[in-house]
């Protein structure tokens, strides 16, 4: 299942750097500007890197780090197409879907209401989807409970300075999960080195940016790692 997935996932770069090098004349050998891929082609890239992923990633085990999640608001940031979203939505958690791509976020408002049909039940009212900045996650002072942060940290430019701005919108005691990558992989679709963020950096940053009782988990996922970190009280 994890070869054709992989397949799947090699067609589809292929496809696109063919389209994005092809000239007027129709040839690959004279690239031209081209427009960023389209919203259609993003989430069709997002989904298909979700086939196969509870498989290695474990998400019942990285959401289980967040503990009780009946009634507590939880800031998904770095949603995408919602895949933990809707995970922690079927918790009965009151789910913020942070990402800074609007149009992922429009893929979240319609996918929750395809749910009504699909699974004879409305979670639309758990979800909330918020547009944030690349150095804010748009979170009121002490807005949400918990906080989940999942193959996100790489893409952060002042990842100290974010998770200091993230802090603030969680209430005291609150817990912050983090999952990432511990490495490049060939089997799973995970980013270039330059956006490995390591267990130890990371936990240096979230030291300097105030966290506490930070607990790392790095053996029980094959490829990534998983930390929880708490606001004092």
């Amino acid at each position: 299942m994890l070869k054709n997935y992989y397949k799947f996932i090699l067609f589809l770069i292929v496809i696109l750097a063919i389209f994005s090098c092809s000239g007027e004349n129709g040839s690959i050998f004279k690239p031209k500007r081209v427009s960023p891929p389209s919203i259609e082609d993003r989430v069709a890239l997002s989904q298909a890197e979700n086939l196969g992923r509870a498989s290695w990633q474990q998400p019942t085990f990285i959401v289980g780090k967040l503990a009780k999640l009946e009634g507590k608001t939880v800031a998904d940031i770095g949603s995408g197409t919602g895949y933990f979203t809707f995970q922690l939505a079927h918790k009965k958690a009151n789910v913020i879907a942070i990402d800074i791509d609007k149009e992922m976020l429009a893929f979240i408002e319609k996918k929750k209401l395809a749910f009504i049909d699909t699974y004879k039940s409305d979670i639309s009212p758990n979800i909330e989807t918020r547009l944030a900045e690349p150095n804010n996650p748009m979170l009121r002072i002490e807005e949400v409970d918990k906080a989940l942060i999942v193959n996100t940290i790489g893409y952060i430019e002042n990842l100290s300075a974010y998770l200091k701005t993230l802090k603030l919108g969680i209430v005291k005691g609150g817990l912050l999960v983090i999952s990432d990558y511990k490495a490049p992989a060939m089997n799973v679709p995970s980013p270039s080195e330059e956006k490995i963020v390591s267990v130890v950096k990371l936990k240096q940053d979230l030291l300097k940016a105030g966290y506490v009782n930070i607990t790392v988990d790095d053996t029980t996922l094959q490829y990534q790692y998983v930390v929880t970190a708490e606001v004092p009280e």
